[in-house]
């Protein structure tokens, strides 16, 4: 006479399979948490590269400019220009012209800017018409930004 068997997993199977499990997952667990953490700081490089960037072509614009310039044509302000993206290829006049710029001080007599490593550090001179009437000094402010 034949006997049915029933088809089932044994308890030490289905142990051995939570262990198993277990094991992929504390193998699997750190690995996707340091891949997160590369992923964030790779996208931080990438901004701080584009900001670099940016810089570098505004840098490079004021040159010309400054170049092309007679020294007393130069008004002084510091403009601050919003959604502008000299990357894809915009100028500073068109952002002018678009009006999507901002007078953030007048008499600014020094801005310079410098990257190093991921810091960049930003100088600014202003005229100060207070201490002497030939406006002959400056007051200067350095700030490093991360």
């Amino acid at each position: 006479m034949k006997t049915l068997r029933k088809k089932a997993f044994t308890m030490i199977e289905l142990i051995f399979v939570v262990v198993v499990l277990g094991i992929l997952t504390s193998i699997a667990l750190p690995k996707f948490a340091t891949t997160q953490n590369e992923a964030a700081e790779a996208n931080i490089k990438q901004q701080i590269q584009a900001i670099r960037a940016s810089i570098e072509s505004e840098k490079m614009e004021r040159l010309q400019k400054a170049k092309s310039m007679q020294n007393n044509d130069a008004d002084g302000n510091l403009t601050l220009c919003y959604n502008y993206r000299p990357w894809l290829g915009e100028t500073y006049q068109t952002a002018q012209a678009n009006g999507t710029c901002s007078l953030i001080m007048q008499d600014v007599d020094t801005f310079q800017y410098k990257a190093v490593g991921d810091l960049i550090k930003v100088q600014m001179c202003v005229k100060d018409g207070n201490i002497s009437s030939d406006g002959g000094y400056s007051i200067c402010k350095e700030k490093t930004i991360f």
